[in-house]
């Protein structure tokens, strides 16, 4: 299948009954807290082809992995605050992470079932990851916290019918008080939000509220083919929030669902980066939603950068297409493999504009293979690369594809010339770590941990855990996979730039 912004999926004629799903996502108060998601299921719901919410898939959802990542050399003591749409916790767990070190949150220490938003606190800086699986609709995802809520994110696809695709919005009040927050969703083409100011949602303290696109509230965008665009998230006056959007295809009772994190204003730019890009590799393909900010028409070049170790022969391909003001653009990775654009291959890439005008994007990759394999990042600002970044969530539990497996793809935007990792074992005090460097190829480097266990750098056994990444001679932006073959999904998250 290829990943453009009309998904396409294998029909099944198989029939289900589809459960409402509840994501919740969690912010941070401050510069050294991080913010956990988790996911819930609502009792099911019948629904036929055609009528189904995004939130509506078969099957339930869990929190699988829940992991926190202590980022400084001191023990860091942490809590999880869960809250149910009340500014009060309705439970608090604690944890004491060594130095460098990582630590999980089982389910099972959760005592009340329902849906939650989280906040970390710590006495240290962290970062934290969350994967949810549905091994019944065969989809997964996973997002890390979000450190620094904003009072206006941008997600930049959301969809409301356009290619059988439907977007729920998750979002989550980033302040101790209750707050009005306004939902405004701007169909591609537009320059101004419909319906007109938005939908305002009330949302207590600390909590978050589940708004599904496809509601009457929004039928003033629209529905349908052509129904498409992105959506800005405001909290009232300087009040921030935390924002997920999830997409789901439903073809025939065939799903994919994708989470986008909503993204601050500093995440969007002239040019983009890109550190993750399919074009028929292991028959994942991406496609790149582009979104122009402004009304003045421009040229968009992706200039792409193949894994020399993988494909030493493609070396670097540019694309470049025409975006016009107030307007969404997609640049279909497989359709330039067909035409002989750029060989197949993966890696990353920037995302420039000309004339210079503002952007955001996300790329979205899928496969229809085993399952329903879909997962999507935002390309960010190249100004957000760091000399460090966190991995929260790195996982290497078996080296056949029955079980989960980290890939971790690493872009350098100014030339970063090698990165040294250090994988350290969650639970472990003192920290149980192994440490690996790599030098940069075509300015990408990719770590698959099954191939790093098999060949002895990682250790012979399965583990949870987190990873600390060190670039040499430049800065990286890091997106995380994490696949399970033979269960038919794959996820995938930004790393923790700091």
């Amino acid at each position: 299948a290829e990943p453009t912004s009309e998904p396409t999926a294998e029909p099944t004629s198989e029939p289900t009954a589809e459960p409402t799903v509840e994501v919740t996502i969690t912010p941070t108060v401050t510069a050294t807290v991080e913010v956990t998601p988790t996911v819930t299921v609502t009792p099911t719901v019948e629904v036929s082809a055609g009528e189904i919410s995004s939130a509506a898939v078969p099957g339930t959802w869990s929190s699988q992995y829940i992991i926190i990542q202590n980022l400084g050399s001191s023990t860091a003591s942490a809590s999880l605050a869960l809250h149910q749409n009340s500014s009060t916790a309705s439970q608090t767990i604690s944890k004491s992470i060594p130095g460098n070190g990582a630590v999980t949150v089982a389910g099972s220490e959760i005592t009340n079932s329902g849906s939650f938003a989280g906040v970390i606190s710590s006495n240290q800086p962290i970062a934290a990851g969350v994967i949810n699986t549905n091994s019944t609709g065969k989809l997964g995802d996973a997002y890390a916290g979000f450190s620094e809520p904003s009072n206006e994110q941008t997600i930049p696809l959301i969809f409301r019918g356009h290619a059988n695709t439907k977007t729920t919005f998750y979002i989550q009040n980033a302040e101790a008080t209750a707050q009005t927050v306004t939902i405004k969703t701007i169909k591609q083409g537009n320059a101004v939000e419909t319906p007109s100011g938005g939908i305002q949602v009330q949302i207590q303290g600390n909590s978050s509220v589940t708004v599904d696109f496809m509601s009457s509230s929004f039928n003033a965008f629209g529905s349908g083919n052509g129904a498409f665009g992105y959506a800005i998230i405001e909290g009232s006056g300087s009040g921030k929030v935390a924002t997920l959007a999830e997409n789901v295809l439903d073809v025939s009772g065939k799903y994919q669902s994708a989470f986008v994190q909503g993204l601050n204003a500093n995440a969007g730019g002239t040019s983009l980066v890109a550190p993750l890009i399919y074009n028929s590799h292991a028959n994942f393909n991406s496609g790149l939603n582009i979104i122009n900010l402004t009304g003045t028409a421009t040229t968009v070049t992706l200039n792409f950068n193949a894994d020399a170790g993988a494909y030493p022969s493609v070396g670097s391909k540019s694309h470049s297409v025409s975006l016009a003001g107030n307007s969404v653009v997609n640049i279909n990775m497989a359709a330039l493999n067909k035409s002989k654009i750029i060989p197949t291959s993966f890696g990353g890439g920037t995302i420039s504009t000309s004339p210079a005008v503002n952007i955001v994007a996300v790329v979205n990759t899928n496969k229809v293979v085993n399952g329903s394999f879909a997962f999507s990042s935002p390309a960010v600002n190249p100004g957000l690369a760091t000399s460090n970044v966190a991995a929260p969530v790195a996982l290497q539990l078996g080296t056949t594809g029955g079980a989960f497996n980290s890939g971790i793809n690493i872009f350098s935007p100014n030339g970063a010339t090698g990165v040294t990792t250090q994988w350290v074992i969650a639970n472990t005090d003192p920290p149980e770590t192994y440490t690996i460097s790599q030098s940069f190829s075509n300015g990408v480097v990719n770590l698959n941990a099954a191939t790093l266990r098999k060949n002895g750098q990682l250790p012979n056994k399965n583990f949870v855990g987190s990873v600390f990444m060190t670039f040499t001679g430049g800065s990286g932006i890091v997106v995380v996979n994490n696949d399970f073959a033979s269960g038919g999904l794959s996820t995938q998250m930004l790393g923790v730039n700091y």
